[in-house]
């Protein structure tokens, strides 16, 4: 049903001059795009290179709003996704957290070791 809606509004754009080329319409677009996904993904699972293409989807839609940092966090997910695939993908990401917060303790660490003055080290 979702598909019939899409591919509807999808010509009703085509039909009324708009075009992937303006960023409204290729947002919109696009975020149906990854809710349809989303939704097939419950009727028939993704093989892991389409679970990888639609993670990549999402995090470029999001893009914008993300620092660079988070960026790169988001990218290295979406090569977990393909590693791991859409049904370990949740194992993947407690893994990466778990890392991400273990390494932010070691910098905060070194931070707070470097601001001692030598005296009392």
């Amino acid at each position: 049903m979702w598909r019939i809606l899409i591919d509807a509004m999808r010509k009703w754009l085509a039909e009324n001059g708009y075009t992937r080329k303006q960023v409204p319409v290729r947002s919109l677009l696009d975020r149906w795009s990854i809710l349809l996904d989303r939704e097939e993904f419950k009727v028939a699972k993704p093989g892991r290179v389409r679970f990888f293409r639609h993670i990549l989807k999402s995090y470029r839609y999001e893009l914008p709003s993300k620092s660079w940092r988070t960026a790169l966090i988001t990218h290295v997910d979406a090569l977990g996704g393909l590693l791991v695939g859409q049904e370990n993908f949740s194992g993947w990401h407690k893994r990466r957290e778990d890392l991400t917060r273990w390494m932010g303790g070691l910098s905060s660490r070194n931070r707070m070791a470097s601001a001692v003055p030598r005296d009392l080290k």
